[in-house]
């Protein structure tokens, strides 16, 4: 019976020590958050564009929101190594230009209220991201 016993006092202490060699930088961490020349950005109802500088060379977009609406987040696997995308529907338009640069292009405001857009950027376990508000007419 001490044999069992010392045998799992063995085990726990192997898993213990085993558990505190994990990269902490693989468990979720954050080492560089992201850094964005804009979060909060305004826009006339008027056909406009801003641009948007990233911290950072690899990232994707994660998510886009129209008025409360998700929508489909296509595939930016491609960009992660820094190439140009263009994103298009039909109310706006979000362009990649640089490793670092995102170009925003709203259509007219044609509604009676204004538009929000959320975009979400992800690099590995790092999230950042922005908020456009286009006022209304």
């Amino acid at each position: 019976m001490k044999y069992r016993y010392a045998a799992i006092i063995i085990c726990a202490a192997i898993v213990s020590a085993a558990c505190k060699k994990i990269n902490p930088h693989l468990v979720g961490t954050c080492s560089e958050p992201f850094v964005l020349t804009s979060e909060h950005i305004y826009m006339s109802p008027a056909d406009d564009s801003v641009e948007i500088g990233i911290n950072k060379d690899y990232w994707w977009i994660s998510n886009v929101n129209w008025n409360g609406t998700l929508l489909k987040v296509y595939d930016t696997l491609g960009a992660r190594a820094g190439m140009e995308f263009v994103y298009e529907h039909e109310y706006f338009t979000i362009v990649r230009k640089e490793s670092n640069m995102l170009k925003i292009k709203c259509n007219r405001n044609a509604g009676n209220t204004e538009n929000i857009l959320f975009v979400q950027l992800q690099a590995g376990n790092c999230f950042g991201g922005f908020k456009l508000t286009q006022a209304a007419p």
